[in-house]
């Protein structure tokens, strides 16, 4: 991962890396949206899909890992 270059560097290090690490993230949230809008015949998917939507976002919640398996798992047992 492109911050992994830059990390103990220097602040021109991380400055020279910005684009490509933006370009990155574009990709991740294009390929996200078109899997998210794929649709689905099963309430497994909609968990899968769930999971993908709100995994990289649970680290800025407080607790919120814990909040994050707690739904899966409300999930999963709801799918079967």
């Amino acid at each position: 991962m492109v911050e992994g270059r830059s990390a103990g560097g220097s602040f021109e290090a991380e400055e020279a890396l910005e684009g490509e690490h933006d370009a990155a993230v574009d990709r991740l949230y294009d390929t996200l949206r078109a899997l998210l809008l794929v649709p689905v015949a099963d309430a497994g998917a909609v968990a899968v899909k769930l999971e993908l939507a709100i995994s990289h976002e649970v680290g800025t919640l407080e607790g919120g890992e814990e909040c994050f398996a707690a739904l899966l798992r409300d999930l999963r047992g709801l799918a079967g």
